[in-house]
């Protein structure tokens, strides 16, 4: 995933109740995604369809791409929205997918991507409401983060894995 000016990322960590719509990969995306749908829907003129099994898209074109991670009884879901992201980057610096999705019918990256029509403040205000998050973060985990970076994501081990 390329990451840049005009990408705005987000993370969603849920617990896992059973039995719930979050029980497996699948469920969970879709429970998710569709959320996110709706929420973005109020903003936009055109509809927010789900394509693949982890993107979002207005028509054919590919907005947002999102993952999970799974504990037993938790999920981190986490995406990236293209907002004003330089498209033309992608095609220099990411290479064709080895598995892409049918829905991308060959199309180089140029042409398979869009920016989304919204600023980050209309986008996270809508997940806010989606997600009935009303309250900001009071303490942020500095001790964890900068162990998190030290022990792992300032590692070229860790950055440059296949």
């Amino acid at each position: 995933m390329l990451q840049g000016p005009g990408c705005l990322n987000f993370a969603l960590i849920l617990r896992i109740r059973k039995p719930g719509p979050l029980q497996n990969i699948s469920t969970t995306n879709r429970f998710i995604l569709e959320r996110h749908c709706r929420a973005l829907e109020t903003h936009l003129a055109h509809p927010v369809s789900i394509q693949g099994s982890t993107d979002l898209a207005l028509g054919n074109l590919k907005f947002s791409g999102n993952s999970q991670r799974r504990g037993l009884n938790w999920l981190l879901f986490h995406g990236t929205f293209l907002l004003r992201f330089d498209l033309s980057q992608m095609e220099n610096l990411l290479a064709f997918p080895s598995r892409p999705p049918p829905y991308r019918r060959g199309r180089n990256h140029s042409r398979f991507l869009t920016n989304l029509p919204l600023s980050s403040g209309q986008i996270k205000k809508a997940l806010r409401k989606a997600w009935d998050a009303g309250e900001p973060l009071r303490a942020v985990p500095r001790k964890e983060i900068s162990q998190l970076l030290e022990n792992r994501y300032s590692r070229p081990d860790w950055n440059l894995r296949n």
